[in-house]
């Protein structure tokens, strides 16, 4: 793993925006009704696949201006965002058997 926190801040909030696509289409193949926007996708995968959301919500705060690169940690955050994503492909394995 990277030494540098800044460049694990900045792949994290340049992939979130890709993980919100595929979670979409992961909802799609669910039968899951879901918006476009970001959030509604976050939150609608936390309904349907049960994944805890907040390190999502917290990359999307700080894409969003809302909160600052630096107000959260990024071992931490990449480490709970592997764990819903790793959820989500679990789920859509269990769709394809």
């Amino acid at each position: 793993m990277s030494q540098d926190p800044d460049l694990l801040r900045r792949l994290l909030l340049d992939s979130i925006s890709t993980f919100c696509v595929l979670f979409r289409h992961a909802l799609m193949l669910a039968g899951a009704e879901v918006g476009t926007h970001k959030r509604d996708v976050i939150a609608r995968s936390r309904e349907v696949f049960g994944i805890d959301t907040a390190a999502f919500e917290i990359l999307l705060d700080v894409r969003e201006g809302q909160r600052k690169p630096r107000d959260f940690e990024p071992v931490d955050t990449l480490s709970a965002f592997l764990k819903g994503i790793a959820q989500v492909i679990d789920a859509v394995d269990q769709l394809a058997k």
